[in-house]
């Protein structure tokens, strides 16, 4: 740091410049990561070898202009600082006006048909361009492996904004992204669903499972009930469960419970409903009741 701040005083012939100074002008930069040796990287260097998906709204065929959301917003600053080389031929810049799009040359981006992925990846400094499937973006545990790590290095902090969604924070998001490929370089080598997607809840505090749970009582008439008792293993492995599945731990339990006592009738016994209610009378002798569990 005392290098850069050298450095910076020598290119702005301001001896006033201090070292906090410089320190806090990089943790303000969408572009800049500080790395744990004390060294500062460029966003661009941290991208390079990943791989970032795009879900488009409408046919690539015979445009220029792609419609961006979070999940190419790494990208999407680069272009705003300086025009992104391609690999094809030509650069891709920043839309005008202030619009969410990247724009290049005719024939930069592959023909895909509304709702499938474009993927853009960054390798030696140059953007290559090409179609993806479903079927090409790993498994689920590869896929919460991600989310987990960029999470971790998200910063919650709400009084910047004044708003916990990350669309608003999109500065935010992508320090974690960055944050995220130095501990792992190799984090986004291959294609993933866009990261909008992929990072939806992820990067939301807990909070809002209250009103998940809200609207889920809502549903019709419910109890609620306390358990004493529950061994610690199993506490930690229904909460580890609850997470990996996007709820909270109360929906995870009603859910397992639910699925326990409504099996057999549910799943087995296929007689009209009318037969499941307790005030229908009972079968005639000799005859068994399917209808209990």
């Amino acid at each position: 740091m005392e290098f850069l701040a050298r450095l910076a005083r020598k290119e702005t012939r301001d001896a006033r410049v201090t070292d906090d100074e410089v320190e806090g002008r990089i943790a303000s930069s969408p572009v800049l990561i500080g790395r744990p040796d004390g060294g500062v990287a460029h966003l661009s260097h941290a991208l390079e070898g990943s791989v970032l998906t795009q879900r488009v709204r409408s046919s690539t065929a015979r445009r220029n202009d792609l419609w961006t959301t979070l999940a190419l917003m790494p990208y999407f600053l680069l272009a705003v600082d300086n025009p992104l080389p391609l690999a094809s031929g030509g650069e891709l810049r920043a839309a005008a006006f202030g619009h969410a799009a990247l724009v290049g040359p005719d024939g930069w981006l592959p023909e895909v048909a509304p709702w499938e992925l474009v993927a853009l990846a960054l390798r030696d400094g140059k953007i290559h361009t090409c179609a993806v499937q479903e079927s090409d973006l790993g498994d689920l545990a590869r896929h919460q492996r991600v989310r987990e790590l960029i999470a971790r290095h998200y910063r919650r902090e709400r009084w910047f904004t004044g708003s916990d969604d990350p669309e608003n924070r999109p500065a935010e998001v992508v320090n974690a992204i960055a944050l995220a490929l130095l501990e792992e370089p190799a984090l986004l080598a291959e294609p993933l669903p866009p990261l909008d997607e992929l990072l939806h809840d992820a990067l939301k505090d807990q909070h809002h499972f209250h009103w998940r749970d809200f609207a889920a009582h809502r549903q019709g008439d419910t109890v609620s009930f306390s358990i004493s008792g529950m061994p610690e293993a199993l506490h930690v492995e229904l909460s580890r469960r609850a997470h990996r599945y996007g709820m909270s731990f109360d929906q995870y339990v009603i859910a397992v419970l639910g699925h326990l006592a409504w099996r057999t009738p549910f799943a087995e016994n296929m007689e009209p409903c009318e037969h499941w209610s307790p005030d229908q009378p009972k079968l005639t002798a000799g005859k068994r009741d399917r209808s209990a569990p």
